[in-house]
């Protein structure tokens, strides 16, 4: 039989193959010393893009690994979903930052490790940890005219011991101290037996992609651990 004549059966074979009748189709094939190609299987549509979200992933995980310094091990992924991003923030824009307007594709994956959540933003080969700063409001009803909140004393004093604007710390928790409670680096921050309500406060800022903590008091604010001023 010529190329032609053979090359028409083929393609009748590859026809026969897609109505279902493979595994009839791939012994006749065999017995007659035909290539058995003609009925390969092609691999599952989604297969590549759950390798590409098995892949982001593991980015993700890792990304929080290196933020809080423990082995991605322990780092349970809690949901992700692919995302067409409006730009390169990846849709988590920080204050003073430009970005590059394109559409950018990635994924945005939920996991929790140390008893918190974080909101993971993976595109290529990279993911970053997206914190929101939350909405400001007005001035409660005890806060002094003119006296700054515990968060804008600890920002202003990052951001002098940084050299950066102020816009660029951005808060990521505030809470109030308790009698007894001790930070990294600065042990005890409140004794034992002082008053509720008088241990001030506790605030961790945002720069760049490093977290930092500090303890805001009536004698003012102070980084735990300490920074040293560059």
């Amino acid at each position: 039989m010529g190329k032609t004549g053979s090359s028409s059966v083929l393609r009748r074979l590859a026809i026969l193959c897609d109505l279902g009748l493979r595994p009839v189709l791939v012994a006749v094939l065999v017995f007659a010393g035909l290539p058995t190609t003609v009925c390969a299987t092609e691999p599952a549509a989604g297969s590549a893009d759950a390798s590409l979200q098995a892949g982001a992933e593991a980015i993700a995980r890792q990304a929080v690994a290196d933020a809080l310094g423990i082995p991605p091990d322990g780092i349970r992924v809690i949901s992700s979903e692919g995302r067409e991003f409006p730009d390169g923030s990846l849709g988590c824009p920080q204050p003073g930052m430009a970005y590059a307007q394109v559409i950018t594709p990635g994924y945005r994956v939920l996991v929790e490790a140390a008893g918190r959540r974080f909101d993971v933003r993976v595109a290529g080969t990279g993911g970053r940890l997206c914190y929101r700063r939350k909405a400001t409001t007005a001035a409660e009803p005890s806060a002094k005219v003119g006296v700054p909140s515990p968060a804008d004393a600890a920002r202003k004093d990052l951001a002098a011991r940084l050299h950066l604007p102020v816009a660029a710390i951005t808060v990521t928790g505030v809470r109030p101290l308790q009698p007894g409670d001790t930070l990294p680096g600065c042990g005890v921050v409140c004794a034992a037996d002082a008053a509720s309500g008088e241990c001030g406060t506790s605030v961790r800022l945002r720069a760049g992609d490093r977290d930092y903590d500090y303890v805001a008091q009536q004698d003012g604010v102070r980084p735990c651990p300490a920074i040293g001023w560059r």
